[in-house]
C-alpha cells in the first residue's frame, strides 16, 4: 500500500465513521450477514485507497463513489467480499452524520452520476439487517444521493390520512395534495425504509364504516399499529393528520395522546389547510383549562337524577345532531344531557390556528366541568358529535383515556345513532403513545 507522507498524517488524525452493509453468500443468496466499513473522513492527495479488499469490483465501485461524492477518501473493511452493493454504505459514510449512520444498513450500487442502482438479494439483506436491529436502506427507498442526505434530518414529516366511504382515487388525490407540502414530500423515503408498504400512511375503506364496536375497534388497532411503526424511525416524527369522520377521529386522538409532534390538517372546498401545528409547541395547549368561554357555549338539556351517566352532544359543524341525539338518549340511555355549540358563526371556524386551539381547549374545559354544570357526579360520558374532524381529533388528544366513555355515530340507513366505541368493551381504546 503506497501512500504519501501528507496522506499518512491526514489518516492518522482523521475522524472515522462506520457504516454497515449486508453481504449475501455466493452459495446461498438467501443467507446474509452484516459487515462493517470504516470511512476516514479526510481529503487525500492520492487516488482512492482501500484496505484490505483488493478485488477489481470493489476498486471500480469506490471510484464511482468518489466521482459521485466529488471527493477522495480512504476506506477499510472488516472482511473480504465481492460485489458493488457496499458502495451505498460507502457513500452514506461520506454524506451522513455519525449519529445517523449507526441506525442503518445500506445496499445499492452508486453510479458516477449519483444515482443508485438496484442490486441482488434485497429481501434477504433486509431480513438480516432487521434481525440486527438496523433499518434497511436500498434503492427501494432512495434512488439518488440527494435523497440519501435526507437521512441527516432531525425531524421527519409523514402524512397519515383516514378516509372512509371513498374510492382509492380520492385517497391518492389527498395524499398528493398533502405531500405537495415541501416538508412532507419526502415521506416515501421513510415508508421505503420501513418496508415499502404504502398503506402505512393511511386507514382507508371504500365502503362506509359499519357502525359496530367490533369494526371500529379493529380499525383503531390498524391506526395504532401503523403510527407505532412510523414512530420506530430513529427521528423525531411529526405526523401530518388528515381525517374524514369526526367520531373516528375523536377515538384516534385518544389513542394518539398528547405527547408527540403532530400537525393537523383540515379538508375544505377541495383544498387542505393546516389548522393546528404542534411540531414545535406542546399539544398540552389543547388541555388549557378556562372558565372564560369565547368560542363555545353550553346548555344543560336536562338532568336525570336516576342515572350516573351523562350524554355530551357537541354541535360545531353544519348538521345539528341535537334532536336525533336527544331522541336516542331518552329512549336508550335515560341520562342527563349537556349540549355544546359555537358561540358565533355556527358551522364555521375561521382558518386561524389560535381559534381552532381555543375551540378545542374550551370543549375540553366544559366537558371536564360537566358534572358541575349538570349538578351531579358522572360515572360515564356518552358522546354524540357533529364537529370538524380536526376539532374531534384534537379533543380526543386532550381528553385521553382517563374516564369511561361511549361514542356514537349516526347511521343514515337506520336514521338513528349506533354505539361504535365503549371503553368498557373496546380493547384498543386507550392512549398508546
Amino acid at each position: 500500500m503506497q501512500i504519501t507522507e501528507n496522506d499518512s498524517y491526514a489518516l492518522k488524525t482523521a475522524k472515522i465513521k462506520r457504516a454497515y452493509f449486508p453481504v449475501t453468500s455466493h452459495n446461498n443468496g438467501n443467507e446474509s450477514e452484516i459487515q462493517e466499513l470504516i470511512f476516514f473522513d479526510v481529503e487525500l492527495e492520492s487516488s482512492t485507497l482501500t484496505f484490505p479488499n483488493e478485488n477489481n469490483h470493489v476498486k471500480d465501485a469506490l471510484i464511482s463513489v468518489s466521482k459521485a461524492l466529488k471527493r477522495n477518501f480512504f476506506i477499510m473493511f472488516d472482511n473480504y467480499f465481492a460485489g458493488r452493493s457496499f458502495s451505498l454504505a460507502a457513500a452514506a459514510a461520506g454524506l451522513l452524520k455519525e449519529d445517523k449512520l449507526k441506525y442503518f444498513a445500506f445496499s445499492g450500487e452508486v453510479k458516477e452520476n449519483a444515482n443508485i442502482a438496484k442490486v441482488e438479494n434485497l429481501p434477504a439483506k433486509r431480513k438480516v439487517s432487521e434481525e440486527k436491529d438496523l433499518f434497511f436502506v436500498s434503492p427501494d427507498s432512495v434512488d439518488n444521493l440527494n435523497q440519501l442526505t435526507k437521512l441527516n434530518a432531525e425531524t421527519v414529516d409523514i402524512p397519515f390520512i383516514q378516509l372512509f366511504g371513498k374510492q382509492k382515487t380520492e385517497l391518492e388525490k389527498n395524499l398528493e395534495k398533502i405531500s405537495g407540502n415541501e416538508i412532507v414530500n419526502d415521506y416515501k423515503i421513510w415508508v421505503g425504509i420501513l418496508g415499502g408498504d404504502k398503506s402505512l400512511v393511511f386507514t382507508h375503506t371504500e365502503e362506509m364504516l359499519e357502525n359496530t364496536t367490533e369494526v371500529w375497534d379493529e380499525l383503531l388497532l390498524d391506526f395504532y399499529e401503523k403510527i407505532n411503526k412510523l414512530y420506530q424511525l430513529p427521528y423525531y416524527v411529526n405526523i401530518h393528520f388528515l381525517g374524514s369522520l369526526s367520531a373516528f377521529a375523536f377515538l384516534s386522538g385518544i389513542v394518539f395522546g398528547a405527547k408527540n409532534k403532530i400537525t393537523i390538517h383540515h379538508y375544505q372546498d377541495g383544498s387542505i389547510f393546516r389548522v393546528m401545528d404542534f411540531s414545535e409547541k406542546s399539544v398540552r395547549l389543547l388541555k388549557s383549562k378556562t372558565k372564560k368561554y369565547e368560542k363555545v357555549k353550553y346548555s344543560v338539556g336536562y338532568t336525570e337524577t336516576e342515572s350516573e351517566d351523562a350524554a355530551i352532544v357537541i354541535y360545531l359543524a353544519s348538521h345539528n345532531p341535537k334532536n336525533d341525539a336527544q331522541e336516542y338518549i331518552k329512549s336508550n340511555l335515560k341520562c342527563s344531557m349537556l349540549f355544546l355549540c359555537l358561540e358565533n358563526n355556527q358551522g364555521n371556524i375561521d382558518l386561524n390556528e389560535e381559534d381552532w386551539i381555543k375551540t378545542v381547549a374550551e370543549i375540553y374545559s366544559l366537558v371536564d366541568e360537566a358534572s358541575e354544570l349538570i349538578g351531579k357526579s358522572i360515572r360515564k360520558y356518552h358522546f354524540f358529535m357533529s364537529i370538524p374532524v380536526p376539532v374531534a381529533f384534537g379533543f380526543g388528544m386532550a381528553y385521553g383515556d382517563y374516564k369511561k366513555i361511549a361514542v356514537y355515530n349516526y347511521d343514515k340507513s337506520l336514521s338513528t345513532y349506533k354505539k361504535v366505541a365503549d371503553s368498557d368493551l373496546s380493547k384498543n381504546l386507550k392512549m398508546a403513545f
